[in-house]
């Protein structure tokens, strides 16, 4: 949200942390009418432009974007385009089929890491490290897919 850190933490989960204050739900930012509000287990951010985040922590996050955002995206939330056998790709690796799992899934989660604010820890530096099978990653500057 522009002019707003926002942070959910699952030990207080009627409560976000906006701006370093924390604010009891539902939460309403009156400059830009972004509203924060709990619906059963989910906390939900609902943002004026058509972003809809809804978390549920340790099961699920569900983001919803407006068409207008249509092929304009990517990351772990695929890429929106209405092309399921695209989604889900990992930058710079190809993947074989006979991959491991544990490889697949580390390789995929550390692809999309993004730089985190000053203030919070980097999500970088607390990777655990790769698991042996990541050794043997091929990689290629192109993208691949796989299912």
């Amino acid at each position: 949200m522009s002019g707003y850190h926002l942070k959910l933490d699952p030990k207080e989960p009627g409560h976000v942390l906006v701006n370093g204050d924390w604010q009891n739900l539902p939460f309403q930012a009156l400059s830009n009418s972004t509203l924060i509000f709990r619906h059963g287990w989910d906390t939900v951010i609902s943002c004026p432009f058509g972003l809809r985040v809804t978390y549920a922590p340790g099961i699920r996050v569900v983001v919803d974007l407006p068409a207008a955002y249509m092929g304009h995206v990517a990351g772990l939330c695929a890429n929106y385009n209405g092309d399921p056998a695209d989604d889900l790709q990992v930058p710079g690796i190809v993947l074989g089929t006979n991959m491991p799992e544990d490889a697949l899934a580390w390789a995929f989660g550390h692809s999309y890491l993004v730089g985190s604010p000053t203030e919070c820890l980097n999500a970088a530096d607390k990777m655990p490290p790769p698991p042996p099978s990541c050794v043997t990653l091929p990689t290629t500057s192109t993208p691949a897919h796989f299912a």
